[in-house]
């Protein structure tokens, strides 16, 4: 009855490869998991960014319509705009370049930047 080393030893690597085995496994499912996730994240982002790249330029050309609708209230249709006005237009290009412009509204703000504060009484430009 006594035991034997080599049965004992055979055991104990037969354990220790099941275990072995097992963490593999589990690992491996582990990793395709994050990989899916990374996968997943990697989709969400891609979507995420083409939906601000479309909300960056709709307010962009919300911004340049509105810029054109003061230019041609302002300095086609008065000949003049007020000192609040430009604060406005001026305040409004400012948001329109920092989303990208790319020059079509340069012409434009400074033609309005440089139209005259106000008109006198007869309706002539000063």
């Amino acid at each position: 009855m006594g035991i034997d080393i080599l049965q004992i030893l055979t055991q104990a690597v037969i354990a220790s490869g099941i275990v072995g085995i097992i963490t593999k496994a589990v690992f491996d499912k582990a990793l395709k998991k994050l990989e899916a996730i990374k996968v997943e994240n990697e989709n969400a982002k891609k979507e995420n960014d083409a939906k601000n790249e479309a909300v960056r330029y709709g307010v962009q050309a919300l911004l340049r319509h509105e810029l054109y609708e003061m230019y041609d209230m302002w300095a086609t249709g008065k000949g003049y705009a007020p000192i609040s006005v430009k604060e406005d237009f001026s305040n409004m290009y400012e948001r329109y370049h920092l989303l990208g412009a790319n020059g079509v509204m340069d012409g434009i703000r400074d033609e309005f930047m440089n139209l005259p504060a106000h008109c006198d009484g007869d309706g002539d430009e000063n």
